[in-house]
Formats: structure tokens, C-alpha cells, sequence
């Protein structure tokens, strides 16, 4: 069960191993016994060889046997490292808000959580400035985050403030009732003004961190339809049916449209003269609130999503009916 480590600051910390536990990574064990902290801040704490195991440092990727008994050695300089999610107010941008939901238009190079070599500075130490109810809202490492777009898309996020709106959310993104839809500016002109892309995506064998079409992976389909065309460039309109991780970028890139500034799966078209991000922006984001009313919410694109593409050849006056926000309940 969960542990809460605010009171033993400075001692020695003894957790056992339960049975159903077993083959736990020592990181993702630690993680799900102090779940009010970030798994990148209980890395932390393993790297300064804080936690031992039969009296040695343990390897946060170690396996873990069950009655294992894990030490944590919790001086003043340790528990810094565990401090849990700060409010920060990084002047994010409320489209909408009620009672039950939040919805933000993020801009790029905003991270969704604190992760690797990032503890601070994301949407959610924003959010808890904003809405700090949401601190005991789903997960307490991703507090209120129901879905998430990559650190350089921009766009439609919706945040849930309650328990209510967090499993009525999850459910609604679980059986594919929320319509997404997405702007992206790609390299080439598509063969076909409108296609579906059908293709499983799964974890990269080669690359980790990156993932790829794979036939025993999860099942993902993106729509997309030509909106204009530039000088060798493409603005499309995407409905993306499933939710996979990085699902756009792979889908594209698989049929030679890699998205301009997309670093990881443009492959030769990652040049020095493209954007400084991934040009796609979550443009539309359409679902049933816990109220059991409608809404759809609109992100205008941002400024360097407008260069991009009147650079590219597209005129801007073909781009005002994307500009601007708009909500509809």
C-alpha cells in the first residue's frame, strides 16, 4: 500500500516486498508505494544511492523478489528530492472552465509532467497554481491529465478538476467517443486528397523512445484530408479515431509525409531550415461532458505554426478560418 514518507524525513525507511509485487523494477516499485511523487524524483533519489537492498545501492531497474525488505535512508538532503509537485504560474491559456473540466490551448515546448532530467516547469505544476482541487484528481503524479500531446504539439488539452470528470473523461477517450482533430503541415503532396491511414503502432526494437508500424502492435487509424498546398508542402487536416503514442507523426512519416520540424521521424527532411518544433497542432477537440452536454473547443494555430506555413507557400488568407478560438456548448 502507499506510503507517506512527509514524516520520516530523517531516518531509515524499511518497505517489504509483497508477493503481488514480485518481478516489480525497484523504480516502478518505490514509484507505486510513494505515489505522491514523480518517478523522475524517485530516480533521483536512487541515483544518490539513498535506497539499498541486503545493504547495497540498489539499480532502479532491478528486478525485485517478494519479502524483499528495500531501505530508504532518508536524511534532510535526500527528502529535498521528494518534494512533491510544485504550483508554478507559467501564465497558461484557458479556453474553457467549469466546475468539472479545464480546457487549455498549450503552447509547443510546453511538457505535459515532470519526467527525465525535467522537475518542474510543466503544464502541471501550471494547472496546480490554477486549480490546485486537482491534486487528488486520478493519478498524483499526473494529476487531472486525462490525455496528452507531445512537448512541441500544440493545441486542445482537456483537464479534468474532479474525480467525476477524470473517469467520465477516461472513459470517453477509452471508447473512442472524443473527436480529435488535428492541423499538420507535412513535407510532399499527398497522392490522394484524402486517405486513411490503417496501421498497428508499437515501441521502436531499434529505438526505444521512438515508436514504429508494427504488426503486432496496437491498432491505430488517422484520417486525413488536403487543405493546401505549398511549394512541396502539404497542410492536411487530420481525425485521429485512436489515441497512440506519437500516432500522427509515425502514420505521416510511414506514407512519405513526414510532419516539417519533426526531428524524430522526418528522416532525410530533418533539415537546419526547418521549424524548431513538429508543425501539428490539436486544433479541435470535440466531447460529452459529465453533465452529459456537448462541447467543442477550438485552438486558433499559433504564430510559428502561421510562418511555417505562409513560408512554405500557403497563402495566409487561406489560413483565417484557423486562427481564431472559438468554444461551443
Amino acid at each position: 500500500m502507499p506510503f507517506d514518507i512527509s514524516d520520516h524525513k530523517f531516518e531509515t525507511v524499511r518497505l517489504t516486498v509483497q508477493q503481488s509485487e514480485n518481478g516489480y523494477r525497484a523504480d516502478r516499485f518505490l514509484a507505486s508505494r510513494l505515489n505522491q511523487y514523480s518517478r523522475a524524483q524517485i530516480q533521483k533519489l536512487i541515483k544518490s544511492n539513498c535506497v539499498l537492498i541486503d545493504g547495497s545501492p540498489i539499480r532502479q531497474s532491478q528486478k525485485l523478489e517478494s519479502d524483499s525488505v528495500i531501505e530508504l535512508q532518508l536524511h534532510e538532503q535526500n527528502a529535498a528530492q521528494l518534494e512533491p509537485l510544485e504550483p508554478q504560474d507559467l501564465n497558461l491559456k484557458i479556453l474553457h472552465s467549469d466546475s468539472d473540466i479545464a480546457i487549455i490551448d498549450k503552447r509547443p515546448s510546453l511538457a505535459i509532467h515532470p519526467g527525465a532530467g525535467r522537475d518542474d516547469g510543466t503544464l502541471v505544476n501550471g494547472l496546480l497554481h490554477l486549480f490546485p482541487e486537482i491534486r487528488d484528481v486520478g493519478g498524483s503524479k499526473r494529476p487531472g491529465i486525462v490525455h496528452r500531446l507531445d512537448m512541441d504539439t500544440s493545441g486542445v488539452l482537456v483537464i479534468a478538476r474532479t474525480q467525476r470528470a477524470y473517469l467520465h473523461m477516461i472513459s470517453q477517450f477509452e471508447k473512442r467517443r472524443v473527436e480529435k482533430t488535428y492541423l499538420a503541415l507535412v513535407h510532399g503532396i499527398p497522392k490522394h486528397p484524402k486517405a486513411t491511414i490503417e496501421a498497428p503502432i508499437g515501441r521502436s526494437k531499434r529505438d526505444r523512445r521512438r515508436m514504429a508500424i508494427d504488426g503486432v502492435g496496437q491498432a491505430a487509424i488517422t484520417r486525413y484530408k488536403t487543405l493546401y498546398s505549398g511549394k512541396n508542402s502539404t497542410l492536411l487536416q487530420l481525425s485521429l479515431i485512436t489515441g497512440r503514442t506519437h500516432q500522427a507523426r509515425v502514420h505521416l512519416s510511414a506514407v512519405d509525409l513526414p510532419i516539417m520540424g519533426d526531428r524524430d521521424y522526418g528522416g532525410n527532411n530533418s533539415r537546419n531550415d526547418n521549424p524548431l518544433r513538429q508543425m501539428l497542432h490539436a486544433w479541435k477537440l470535440g466531447f460529452e461532458l459529465p453533465t452529459g452536454k456537448t462541447v467543442s473547443c477550438i485552438a486558433g494555430i499559433p504564430e510559428d505554426f502561421v510562418a511555417a506555413c505562409t513560408q512554405s507557400g500557403i497563402m495566409h488568407n487561406n489560413l483565417e478560418p484557423y486562427l481564431k478560438d472559438e468554444v461551443i456548448l
